[in-house]
Formats: structure tokens, C-alpha cells, sequence
């Protein structure tokens, strides 16, 4: 699975935070009226804004774009992403609450939204080292990112301007900023595989998380959760094994 990231670009329009609101309110109004084409131009947007961010985005911004990364997975009838988009934004923006003006009483959203809750998000996996600077996930500063569930990281440089911003999907890959200078000891291929397996590992075990909840769903004897959990479910656990696979050839490799 690819990661969508692009370079910072200062000079490209609508990088600003502005911009970004804006495209977040325009594909959630354009959610509730129904607005394909609307919507499609306002995801658009949210995705260029976020790729070429020239400040630090704050929780809320990126809770709003894992929101509308949701809204886009429901209307594809992808379940299983909208529901780790849903766990990635309430993650970030605990105690958010779903308007009725995007989805009313009763709309099959707001069970998408609830079985998000269910979800266990809590796992990490280090981030790799940068030779300068820091990195934002989710627009607080860390150095961990969550392994089982989408997150935005952002790399700065040493006088804080964002220098890499990046959306990465359950199982994708980091953005590559530079690395520390080597130091004598572990190859290069040796400390990527690490952290490869470390992803899967996390996803593998937020597998498991949701996995409780989809036997309790089949014990109650609810079938639109079940379907829904379960391909949540899977989705985790082939992400977990590909990466553990994955970064066992890089380990191997480096150690040969």
C-alpha cells in the first residue's frame, strides 16, 4: 500500500490553513446535500492542502481530514477504511460528536461512526530517527506513531517549518525524511526492517482488538456489524503479516 504524500510546497496555492478548513466544510456540506461533484472537489482540495501544509496543523485540522477521508470511504462503500478513518479521527479529537446536518437520526453513517468507538487504536510503533528537527502525528509532537489506524505526521526542520507532511494509511509506508548520519553497528537494512515489522506488529495486534468486537457482534446476532467488523478486521490482519514478512527480508538482508 502506497503512502499519499507529497514535499512541502510553499509556493503552491492553497497550502494554508484556511484553505484547508474550507475544504473540510465545503465536502461535509457537500456530504449532506449530496454533492458528488461538490465533494470530489472538496477532497481534492482537503488532499493538496494537507500535502503541501506550511505550518503546523493543529488536532482538530487533522481529525477534520481523517473526517472527511471517512466521509469518502462511506460513499464508496468501503466500511472497513471509514471505520479506521472514524477510529483515527476520534482518536484525535476525543469527544467529537457527529452533526445531525451530516448525518440525522437513523442515518447508516452514524453506525459506521459508533463501531469506530469500538475499535482499539492505542498501539504504537516508533517513528524512524530525523536528522534534524522533530515530527507531529496527528499535530502533537511525537516520535511514536499509532500502528493499527491512519495518521498524519508532519517532519520539521530545525526552525520549525514543516518540511515533509504526509497521510499514511494502515500498513503504508512513513515519508522518508533524512535519517541521522550512521553510526557503526546496524545496517541501514537492518533498522527499516525493524520498524517495517514493528507496523505490522501493531496492526496485527489491533487485529486482535477488533476481533473481540466482531465475536460479540456475531453472539448478539448482528449482521450489518459483523460484516462490518469483519472486514475491518481482515483488512488489519493482512496489513500485520504483510509488513511482519516485509520487514523480515529487510532484517535478513542486512544482516547477510
Amino acid at each position: 500500500m502506497l503512502v499519499a504524500w507529497l514535499a512541502v510546497a510553499a509556493h503552491a496555492g492553497g497550502c494554508d490553513a484556511a484553505a484547508l478548513q474550507d475544504a473540510i466544510e465545503d465536502a461535509e456540506g457537500s456530504f449532506s446535500t449530496m454533492d458528488a461533484t461538490g465533494f470530489d472537489d472538496a477532497l481534492r482540495r482537503a488532499r493538496t492542502s494537507i500535502g503541501c501544509a506550511e505550518g503546523a496543523l493543529t488536532p482538530v485540522q487533522c481529525a477534520g481530514f481523517h473526517r472527511v477521508l471517512a466521509l469518502d470511504a462511506f460513499l464508496r462503500s468501503d466500511e472497513p477504511t471509514a471505520i479506521l478513518d472514524f477510529a483515527a479521527m476520534r482518536a484525535t479529537q476525543p469527544g467529537y460528536v457527529l452533526p445531525d446536518e451530516i448525518a440525522p437520526e437513523g442515518h447508516p453513517l452514524r453506525d459506521t461512526f459508533g463501531r469506530a468507538a469500538e475499535f482499539d487504536a492505542s498501539g504504537t510503533f516508533p517513528l524512524p530517527p530525523v536528522a534534524e528537527g522533530w515530527t507531529n502525528v496527528d499535530g502533537q509532537r511525537s516520535a511514536a506513531a499509532p500502528s493499527g489506524r491512519p495518521f498524519v505526521v508532519q517532519w520539521f526542520d530545525d526552525a520549525g517549518t514543516p518540511r515533509i507532511t504526509g497521510h499514511v494509511p494502515v500498513g503504508g509506508r512513513v515519508p522518508a525524511w533524512p535519517a541521522p548520519a550512521a553510526k557503526k553497528g546496524l545496517s541501514p537494512l537492518v533498522v527499516a526492517g525493524a520498524a517495517t515489522a514493528a507496523v505490522g506488529l501493531g496492526a496485527y495486534g489491533a487485529a486482535f482488538g477488533t476481533r473481540a468486537s466482531y465475536d460479540r457482534a456475531v453472539a448478539e446476532g448482528d449482521p450489518a456489524r459483523t460484516r462490518s467488523l469483519r472486514g475491518t478486521t481482515n483488512a488489519l490482519t493482512l496489513s500485520g503479516i504483510g509488513l511482519l514478512a516485509g520487514g523480515g527480508v529487510f532484517v535478513v538482508a542486512g544482516v547477510l
